[in-house]
């Protein structure tokens, strides 16, 4: 049997990951789906009538209003994330992605089913916490089942579900924003959410989070579900967690010391702890702010109100397609970076990346400005939260960071419509500014976390940055 430190992709272990990431498609299609039928459903354009019964035709509201049904759905990601890690500490990476799956059914059903405007603004929250916790979990659930050796392909998996949420989203809308379809297409996600509790059920937990609870015999089946084909015996212990299994009870406390140089590795760190921590906290400044420039950068403007945008320049049928153009090219160049991302460095690619998007800022040429950004500031955020921290520290890291990008998507869609009503053609100005603080802060302070890089430096302050994963 082949030693499962050369494990590539099992499909069980695809299967697992696959599931595990259907809730951030859902994610993609929450943002993207108020984006065409916006006039409709805002505006009551069409003809549309805001007093037919049992379902009025539209929910007329003020920009503000407008901004705030699109905010609040990040409002509720940001307390859905802030969940998470307590949550996913506690009861399990797999259960938590399987019964989180009610909040995302609720949400959906509540959206479709509004007769004012507050329904559909706490439609929209209940659906945003749902996706809020489910972002933070199932990138520690990608993360920790995920070889070494495929790690950035399949981390990818949570942007590139979101990129093809906003896809399938615009091109529903394209067929079904007028009134009364715009609710079907509002609602429809929900769909999705069925497919990931019955898939859920038949995933494994992770084998870490096994072994944190002391479940050895537990995890190191579990790991060969994933590693079918391959010998688990074989791997080693200073990949940190994995032949744990095979120490017995009385040399674990003494040998885990030994192995994380006073880490606490299987006793979790609270998000206190991690801030009180003088060598994680410098981290979770990066990792927050990494994960705030993927937002903050322009694309949620984009994924949300492209259309409203691009009509000031082209008429409204050719206004839907470009901005379908737009969600297709993001989709293609996730597909197209997924298997060669691991032959780069992260921190190149982030820098690519980031000077791209401000030039095409400053161009206004928006399909190079969804190029550059799918080149690292759309995969590159989630990959390196789950690389930069340890196993015991990860839960309480990555929803402090993940709760950061959703609290950056709640100022951008509440805010967006009223700062383009009044700076219209200068509105991607303010992006360019902001873009050009998170190249410069890119360049001093973010470290590559590309595992095999980051051995070849473990002198350097990062040295504490450790593999967590079985090769």
């Amino acid at each position: 049997m082949k030693d499962s430190r050369d494990t590539d992709l099992t499909t069980y272990l695809v299967f697992c990951c696959v599931t595990a990431a259907l809730p951030s498609f859902l994610l993609g299609y929450s943002t993207g789906v108020p984006n065409i039928p916006q006039d409709v459903v805002q505006h009551c354009s069409d003809g549309a009538d805001p007093n037919t019964t049992p379902f009025p035709e539209c929910l007329p509201m003020s920009d503000l209003l407008w901004g705030l049904a699109n905010g609040l759905f990040s409002a509720g990601g940001l307390i859905g994330s802030l969940m998470a890690g307590p949550l996913s500490a506690r009861f399990g990476r797999k259960s938590c992605i399987l019964y989180n799956n009610v909040f995302l059914l609720a949400g959906s059903a509540a959206v479709g089913l509004a007769i004012t405007p507050l329904q559909l603004i706490l439609g929209r929250f209940t659906l945003g916490v749902g996706c809020g916790l489910a972002t933070v979990v199932q990138s520690i659930y990608i993360g920790e089942v995920a070889t070494t050796k495929r790690r950035a392909a399949l981390g990818s998996l949570t942007e590139f579900g979101i990129v093809f949420g906003v896809l399938i989203a615009v091109i529903v809308t394209l067929f079904s924003s007028d009134a009364p379809y715009w609710r079907i297409s509002f609602s429809g996600g929900g769909v999705l959410s069925l497919f990931c509790f019955f898939g859920m059920l038949f995933a494994v937990e992770t084998p870490q989070y096994l072994l944190m609870k002391g479940h050895h015999s537990q995890a190191k089946q579990c790991l060969q579900y994933l590693r079918k084909g391959y010998d688990v015996s074989t791997d080693s212990l200073k990949q940190r967690v994995l032949t744990i299994v095979d120490l017995k009870r009385d040399d674990l406390t003494e040998k885990t010391h030994l192995l994380s140089n006073n880490s606490n590795a299987l006793k979790s760190i609270t998000a206190i702890g991690l801030l009180r921590d003088s060598q994680l906290r410098p981290l979770v400044f990066i990792a927050a702010f990494t994960l705030s420039a993927q937002i903050l950068c322009g694309i949620t403007a984009l994924e949300v109100y492209s259309a409203s945008i691009i009509r000031r320049y082209f008429s409204n049928g050719t206004a839907e397609y470009i901005t379908c153009a737009l969600a297709a090219t993001n989709v293609l160049m996730g597909l197209l970076m997924a298997p060669v991302i691991d032959k780069f460095g992260r921190r190149r690619l982030l820098l690519i990346s980031q000077t791209g998007v401000i030039l095409s800022c400053v161009a206004l040429v928006f399909i190079l400005f969804v190029i550059f950004f799918a080149i690292g500031l759309g995969p590159i955020p989630w990959l390196i939260v789950s690389e930069m921290f340890p196993t015991n520290a990860l839960d309480s890291a990555t929803a402090i960071v993940i709760g950061a990008n959703w609290l950056s998507n709640f100022g951008t869609e509440w805010v967006f419509p009223i700062v383009n009503s009044k700076l219209e053609d200068y509105t991607f100005v303010v992006f360019t500014g902001i873009g050009l603080l998170q190249l410069t802060v890119f360049y001093l302070l973010v470290p590559e976390t590309k595992p095999q890089l980051v051995y070849k430096n473990n002198q350097t302050h990062f040295e504490h940055i450790q593999e967590r994963d079985v090769q």
